[in-house]
């Protein structure tokens, strides 16, 4: 679908809530975010909901997973839209600005059915010089 489309908007503004839910859940109702001015490591996991295609529709097999079924989601959204809404949308809740993110680790994956979300893992690292042997 378009970007621009109101079926994506809809969709970008239920997670914009969601996640802000969520967040305020995990850190409070601060005034100031945790984590400011210092340099973070992001381990995003998005969950995503598989197609209905995926599954046996009728039959003995009704409602399980076809064996043909992909294992990854190569479909929209893209991992670098789903970390960019993130990011924007976690700013000033859970840190001060984005770009304190200096080490990403994401997965796009699908859900068992029930399980379809995110999980957020944020750590904050030291700040000491990491002397590496010149090549």
């Amino acid at each position: 679908m378009p970007s621009g489309s109101d079926v994506n908007a809809r969709r970008l503004k239920a997670w914009d809530t969601a996640l802000r839910e969520a967040a305020a859940l995990a850190v409070g109702r601060v005034a100031v975010p945790p984590f400011v001015g210092v340099p973070l490591r992001a381990t995003m996991v998005w969950r995503l909901v598989r197609p209905g295609g995926h599954f046996h529709a009728k039959g003995p097999h009704a409602g399980e997973l076809r064996a043909a079924a992909p294992r990854w989601p190569i479909t929209k959204p893209d991992g670098s839209k789903l970390l960019r809404s993130t990011e924007d949308t976690l700013t000033g809740i859970v840190w001060g600005d984005d770009s304190q993110i200096v080490e990403w680790f994401l997965r796009k994956c699908y859900a068992a059915p029930g399980e379809e979300g995110a999980r957020l893992i944020i750590e904050t690292l030291g700040n000491d010089l990491i002397h590496e042997p010149p090549t």
